[in-house]
């Protein structure tokens, strides 16, 4: 027994092993002496430190230094660690050997066909360099990130860059004297949607809102933005009430002529289950700018939510149109 837990370190596993086998007739000179063998019991085991030591040669350099001493050796703290926990070392203070004879043997064997090379040194100056273009370039692509152009899943822009254009919009209209309108418009009964179909089919109904918007309101593409999870916005400059009211309309029609189910099957039949049509429809709000106002782009956006939402009040599956108030400084 003490010859067994000498050659393989105590393992569970690998005494368990050996146990096992012993227990099956196999002797215990003929398991040791065959221990680093190819046909070893033990042999897929060691194989597989193998492998995972050729994908990381820092380490099988350290334990090379290791299994090549006569002594303890002392290691860099990151190669110990990582070897320690691993098992294929044991720690002496700070000093690392071999963590059995098993692991002396056959890595002294198998190390030494390894094509492993120390990793290149790179001096404390070009080290902190290196790490402060790496700060760099992390700081700039969270920028980047947080004022991203685009949605991921609509390809729409994005809310951020929604709140840049939409200030640029109102101080263009406001500085030649033109009209502006808002075009705000939510998926009816989003949440309950979601919970009947689950994300994915949700957001499928969003991308397909997404190319109805594209289709059925004229603009350029940085006018159409995802505003919210279920919410699209539109800017529209030099757009009178008629054009305004008339694109939504076409939008709101065309989204209902997808004739996407809102929920499943039977439960269709007779009051829609509670939603106020048996299709995902759309409610929108149009807020309006007129030629001549001066108006501030939050007291646009707001009168936008405010006409959605009476939209909502109404039913579902309509539009609202509201004229915004002139901005008094």
């Amino acid at each position: 027994m003490v010859e067994l837990v000498d050659w393989v370190g105590g393992h569970p596993y690998l005494l368990a092993l050996s146990f096992y086998h012993l227990s099956h007739g196999a002797s215990l000179a003929s398991l040791l002496s065959k221990a680093t063998e190819i046909g070893s019991i033990y042999n897929n085991y060691l194989r597989s430190y193998l492998s995972w030591l050729q994908e990381q040669p820092e380490l099988a350099i350290a334990l090379r230094s290791v299994i090549l001493a006569q002594q303890p050796t002392l290691l860099p703290p990151l190669p110990t660690y990582r070897l320690a926990d691993a098992g294929l070392i044991e720690l002496q203070g700070r000093l690392a050997k071999p963590g059995c004879k098993l692991y002396r043997q056959y890595f002294t064997q198998q190390l030494q066909f390894l094509n492993i090379e120390a990793p290149p040194t790179v001096d404390s100056s070009r080290l902190k360099q290196f790490e402060a273009r790496i700060d760099s370039l992390t700081r700039q692509v969270a920028e980047l990130q947080q004022f991203s152009y685009l949605d991921r899943l609509t390809q729409l822009t994005s809310r951020q860059f929604f709140e840049q254009c939409i200030q640029l919009a109102c101080n263009q209209a406001n500085g030649n004297g033109t009209s502006l309108a808002l075009l705000l418009c939510s998926f009816d009964h989003y949440e309950a949607y979601v919970k009947t179909h689950g994300y994915p089919q949700a957001e499928s109904v969003l991308r397909q809102i997404a190319d109805c918007l594209r289709e059925s309101v004229e603009g350029t593409l940085e006018n159409f933005t995802r505003y919210g999870s279920e919410q699209f916005i539109v800017i529209l400059p030099g757009c009178t009430i008629g054009q305004a009211s008339a694109m939504a309309d076409r939008l709101r029609d065309q989204i209902e002529s997808l004739a996407i189910p809102q929920s499943i099957g039977e439960q269709l039949v007779g009051n829609h289950s509670g939603w106020s049509a048996p299709l995902v429809t759309v409610s929108i709000g149009v807020a309006l700018k007129e030629a001549g106002q001066a108006v501030a782009a939050a007291a646009l956006l707001a009168t936008a939510e405010a006409s959605l939402a009476q939209a909502q009040r109404q039913g579902h599956n309509c539009i609202n149109v509201q004229t915004c108030k002139p901005f008094t400084p």
